[in-house]
């Protein structure tokens, strides 16, 4: 993952975060730019961490996976996670879909999370993971650091290539 963020005039304030801990805050800046970058193999890392925690509590192991992204809109990506398991013998294979809006608070909101098995065995396993996605169904998740959150971006836009890019201006 690389974060870039590039501003003039910058001044920063301290502020006491949740737990009392003081922690550094934007507080204006001028013409600023920020890049937030993710390659394939790190957001397909990601997400075999939670794919293979999954197959752990089916006494299952991951094989491979494999990552497609596309781009839906300015600011939004479907995903397709292809993954293949072994339990015991038998091989299963499930594709687990999803789209991605991204706001201009640096936040990412995931959405249309399914499964998908092929055969018995890998409609069932889709099953068992639909439940554990729903979870996720419309929760956001902050990408930016606490530092960024007076931030105002302007002209979000979301490339779906590899790397994945995110980039906005911003003024605070």
């Amino acid at each position: 993952m690389r974060i870039q963020f590039s501003a003039d005039d910058i001044k920063l304030d301290v502020t006491k975060a949740a737990g009392g801990k003081f922690e550094p805050v934007l507080s204006t800046a001028r013409n600023g730019s920020v890049l937030i970058e993710f390659t394939r193999p790190e957001l397909q890392g990601v997400l075999m961490a939670f794919a293979q925690a999954a197959a752990e509590e089916q006494k299952a192991k991951i094989e491979s996976a494999d990552l497609v992204l596309t781009q839906a809109g300015g600011k939004a990506v479907l995903a397709m996670l292809r993954v293949k398991a072994r339990k015991m013998m038998m091989g299963v294979a499930v594709t687990v879909e999803g789209r991605a809006d991204f706001s201009d608070r640096l936040s990412v909101t995931l959405s249309n999370l399914k499964a998908t098995g092929e055969g018995m065995v890998g409609s069932m396993v889709a099953g068992l993971l639909g439940g554990k996605l729903k979870e996720h169904e419309g929760k956001a998740f902050d990408l930016a650091p606490p530092a960024l959150k007076n931030v105002r971006l302007h002209g979000l836009k979301v490339d779906a290539g590899d790397p994945l890019r995110i980039t906005a201006a911003f003024e605070s």
